[in-house]
C-alpha cells in the first residue's frame, strides 16, 4: 500500500511493506541519496519511532522503520538466535546510514553501515534502578518474551562490546536524565573522539521524539550526504 505525507514544503512515498521478515513502513523523498534504515528500541515499536524516519528521510535518504522480534506486529519472540537472523538478512541491502534508539543503537553497530546515529544507547545489561522504575521506563509488558527483560539479557549479552568503530561517522544522542548504562556509552564514545551531545529536557524513551533529536538528526544527515 502506498500514500503520500508531506512535510515542509515536499512530498513523501509511503509504503507498508517489510524488511528481513519484519513488518515495516519505507518512506521515500523526491531526491533518493541512498537507503537508511532506523530501528526502535526495547518496549517500543515503528511507530513510537516515526519521526526519526520522517527526519531521515528530510535528509534525502529512503529509510525502513521496522518492528523488533517481540515487539509491534512483529510474530517472533524476542530472543538472541531471532535478532541474530534478523541482522544478518538486514546486512544484504547495504544502507548507507542507519539510526537506532536504545537496544536498536546496540543493532545497528552491527551492520556494515558507514553513518550511524545512536540515540542513547546502552553500554550493557546492567539497569540500575527499582523494578517500577525500569518497568516504567524499559516497559517490559509491552515486549513479548519468556519473562521481563529475558529477551533483552540474552541479546544484550550475545552482543559484541561496544567498541566505536573510527572509520564511521557517528552521532551519540542522549538524555540527561537517561539510564546509567547509558551514561557510560557516552563516556565511553567521547574518550573514542565520537561526536556527542545532550538532549535536554527528555527522558530515555521519549527522545526519540524530541524536536531538538530530530532536527540534529536530519542536519547530521543532510551535511554528511550534501
Amino acid at each position: 500500500i502506498a500514500l503520500m505525507c508531506s512535510s515542509v514544503n515536499q512530498e513523501y512515498k509511503l509504503y507498508f511493506t517489510e524488511i528481513a521478515g519484519a513488518p515495516a513502513y519505507l518512506l521515500s523523498p523526491p531526491l533518493v541519496k541512498g537507503r537508511a534504515l532506523v530501528l526502535h528500541g526495547y518496549g517500543s515499536n515503528k511507530e513510537e519511532i516515526f519521526g526519526c524516519a520522517l527526519a531521515v528521510a528530510r535528509a534525502g535518504l529512503k529509510v525502513y522503520v521496522c518492528d523488533l522480534p517481540g515487539h509491534g506486529e512483529h510474530k517472533e519472540r524476542l530472543t538472541w538466535p531471532a535478532v541474530k537472523e534478523f541482522i544478518e538478512k538486514l546486512k544484504s541491502f547495504g544502507f548507507k546510514a542507519a539510526v537506532g534508539h536504545s537496544l536498536g543503537a546496540r543493532l545497528v553497530c552491527l551492520l556494515s553501515c558507514p553513518k550511524l546515529v545512536l540515540l542513547s544507547p546502552p553500554l550493557e545489561a546492567k539497569f540500575g534502578g527499582t523494578k517500577k522504575d525500569l518497568l516504567r521506563t524499559l516497559r517490559a509488558r509491552r515486549v513479548r518474551e519468556e519473562g521481563y527483560y529475558e529477551g533483552l539479557t540474552s541479546v544484550l549479552n550475545a552482543l559484541p562490546e561496544l567498541d566505536f568503530n573510527p572509520t564511521k561517522k557517528i552521532l551519540l544522542l542522549y538524555s540527561k536524565n537517561d539510564l546509567p548504562t547509558v551514561k557510560k556509552a557516552a563516556a565511553k564514545a567521547k574518550e573514542k573522539g565520537i561526536k556527542v551531545e545532550v538532549i535536554a529536557g527528555v527522558g530515555h524513551n521519549d527522545i526519540v521524539s524530541a524536536q531538538t533529536t530530530l532536527k540534529k538528526i536530519e542536519e547530521w544527515l543532510s551535511l554528511l550526504f550534501g
